[in-house]
């Protein structure tokens, strides 16, 4: 399986169930230990997950954080408050991993988005690169592409069913009966559309 669909379908067992553990996905996502870890990774570096302890992660919702904005418009941001600004500079004020701001400015500098303004002496004491925005930059950078994820209907659909099935609401209580079987004909109706299309 290719790591960007792996990141996809761990971001849409995420988003279904807010709360998730490593070896949890791995165990009912049927993944190896190394694409689990590459997956988290990457939605953490792009603000979809956020480490609550030791292989714990809370799915971040933009949906219900709006203040929260998605790692791409901090660096953005970042970016169009410094003259220059180099990518140790941009991951702190985006806080974001180094890592991932030089993965970017990569793209960027190829895009001509971003050049080369020069060097300094780091906070380390390392030299480091520092960068401006080109025209083609400062133009983009005035509306930068926020992209909002939204979980599949029918994975949100299954989770909630599986909730209230496992958790025994179901043989407890009517209005979660109800719930469920409201839930899985419309699992069944999306099923069918989607062997149908």
């Amino acid at each position: 399986m290719k790591t960007e669909s792996t990141t996809h379908l761990v971001r849409q067992y995420a988003a279904a169930h807010s709360l998730i553990r490593k070896k949890q996905v791995q165990n009912d996502l049927n993944l190896t230990n190394g694409a689990v870890r590459a997956a988290v990774e990457t939605l953490v570096n792009q603000g979809f997950l956020n480490r609550v302890s030791r292989g714990v992660y809370e799915f971040i919702d933009k949906r219900e954080n709006p203040k929260e904005s998605p790692i791409e418009d901090r660096i953005w941001r970042a970016m169009r408050i410094n003259t220059t600004f180099s990518a140790s500079d941009v991951s702190q004020q985006a806080g974001s991993t180094i890592s991932y701001v030089y993965k970017r400015f990569r793209t960027y500098r190829e895009d001509k988005i971003i050049q080369p303004s020069g060097t300094r002496k780091g906070l380390n004491g390392d030299w480091e690169k520092v960068w401006r925005l080109t025209q083609k930059g400062r133009e983009r950078s005035r509306a930068p592409k926020i992209e909002i994820f939204r979980p599949d209907p029918l994975i949100e659909e299954a989770v909630s069913l599986n909730r209230i099935i496992c958790s025994g609401r179901a043989q407890r209580n009517e209005g979660d009966r109800l719930t469920a079987l409201t839930l899985c004909k419309s699992i069944l109706k999306r099923l069918k559309e989607d062997t149908e299309g």
